[in-house]
């Protein structure tokens, strides 16, 4: 962990085994969990940096995870097509998701935490009921891997985008595709509430960091005016 003020290292988290693929914090900021090649998921205690659990049940590569806005729930997913829901405070696998014909490379909770989305090698992105397990909506469509997924503020779109260089808008409530953006040229990599490829900021407004490179608001404005006014209210 850095300061992002002074640069300086706080502290450093030492346990996996392996590649970390994948480092996120719980919403209270108190907790930090990590994923990794050694097919585990690591909890931290962000104040001394002690790891408080190692999650195991994934038997590949934890390539994504993602946390409730409650902070009581993280999910998972991996190389093992499967996606798996965890009790934070229990380490508990709470389910197991089945329905991807690939890898998943990337997951993420709906702002309300009802339902999660995920985007997988198989080309698709799905769309799932936390509290039952249901697969709610398969989106279909993409020429390539899927790669970065994340709900907007209201949690009424989906933002998608992969190695096929298209980000894809999908409406939440019919499973249907509204807009397909075009402009990158190259892979779209992920998304992270808008971080490794699309994202929305809290008030709805959305940048993309692609490829190697960042398109900040101003240089995307003309690309997403209509997307902005209609859609991300």
């Amino acid at each position: 962990m850095c300061n992002i003020r002074t640069s300086q290292s706080q502290k450093i988290l030492q346990g996996h085994i392996s590649y970390v693929r994948a480092i996120i914090f719980s919403p209270n900021g108190k907790i930090i969990a990590s994923s990794s090649h050694d097919c585990t998921i690591k909890l931290w205690d962000t104040n001394t940096g002690e790891c408080l659990k190692t999650l195991h049940g994934h038997t590949d590569v934890v390539n994504s995870i993602a946390c409730d806005s409650d902070g009581k729930i993280i999910v998972s997913g991996s190389t093992d097509r499967t996606i798996k829901l965890w009790d934070i405070n229990t380490g508990e696998c709470l389910k197991t998701l089945q329905g991807h014909d690939n890898w998943i490379q990337s997951v993420a909770f709906s702002p309300d935490g009802q339902t999660l989305a995920s985007g997988s090698q198989d080309h698709s992105a799905k769309l799932w009921d936390v509290n039952t397990g249901e697969c709610l909506y398969s989106f279909q469509g993409y020429a390539n891997w899927l790669k970065a997924i994340v709900f907007n503020p209201s949690g009424q779109l989906v933002a998608s985008g992969g190695q096929d260089q298209y980000g894809s808008l999908w409406d939440t409530n019919t499973g249907k595709c509204t807009k397909e953006l075009q402009g990158h040229t190259d892979w779209i990599r992920s998304t992270l509430a808008l971080a490794l490829m699309v994202e929305f900021s809290p008030v709805g407004v959305m940048t993309l960091q692609l490829g190697y490179g960042i398109f900040k608001q101003e240089n995307v404005a003309k690309f997403y005016e209509e997307i902005l006014e209609n859609y991300l209210q």
